[in-house]
């Protein structure tokens, strides 16, 4: 039985901006064949609309038409699954201090602008990302069905 589990040290309803990378690369990429800008600044990429991790879960859920589920870490459990997949204390304490901040709003330190939101909703990327790979994974039957397209709208 399929039952999958998201897993952060943050809480579920804490609303995030979300980007797809393909639109981060966009955004980079019209930003490096510009001639009219000089120096180093930070450029915001938000994403079509910020999103709990709960909402997240939901969303793919409906992708996937399989349960999915957001349920909040501790740092020291979030430290240990990082450190077991091969990552360095220091990066997962690192990772741990990103939440943290994120939990605290630092977010909202770039304001949402036309210009920072970007266009690929999460359940689009899902879509056209996740299902794919999921169904690539030896054991997992294709879908059939059009995916999440009204259930999106009704969640956000």
């Amino acid at each position: 039985r399929w039952d999958q589990r998201i897993s952060y040290p943050i809480a579920g309803n804490v609303p995030l901006p979300m980007a797809a990378a393909n639109d981060v690369a966009t955004v980079a990429l019209r930003w490096l064949v510009r001639r009219d800008w000089e120096g180093s600044q930070g450029i915001a990429v938000h994403g079509p609309n910020d999103l709990s991790l709960e909402q997240a879960a939901t969303i793919i859920s409906a992708a996937l038409e399989r349960p999915v589920h957001y349920k909040s870490a501790s740092a020291e459990d979030y430290i240990r699954t990082l450190m077991r997949a091969g990552a360095s204390a220091e990066y997962a304490r690192s990772r741990v201090e990103m939440f943290t901040e994120l939990a605290h709003g630092i977010t909202r330190a770039e304001p949402r602008t036309a210009e920072s939101t970007t266009v690929t909703t999460l359940a689009a990327w899902a879509e056209r990302n996740l299902v794919p790979l999921v169904e690539s994974l030896p054991g997992e039957p294709k879908q059939q069905t059009n995916l999440c397209k009204a259930s999106y709208a009704q969640i956000i």
